[in-house]
């Protein structure tokens, strides 16, 4: 893409606007060539997952009993 924006611009095809937009993404793609490909999540365990339930049901229930009758001081 680069040396074609080059050569584009070299014989003046395209408005110098979209040229300097094709040099920045030529500029982008050939950074973005050099990114690790991301990995593959791995599945939670059954248990990871009863911990996380478990965790946001304590949660839920401390939520509901500070917000039920909040006006009444302990």
């Amino acid at each position: 893409m680069g040396p074609a924006t080059v050569f584009a611009y070299r014989d003046a095809l395209f408005p110098e606007g979209v040229l300097i937009a094709g040099w920045l993404a030529a500029q982008a793609l050939w950074l973005a060539a050099f990114i690790p490909a991301p990995h593959r999540l791995v599945r939670p365990s059954r248990r990871t997952l009863w911990e996380a339930a478990g965790v946001a049901v304590v949660l839920l229930l401390a939520a509901w009993l500070r917000l039920w009758n909040n006006g009444a001081l302990p």
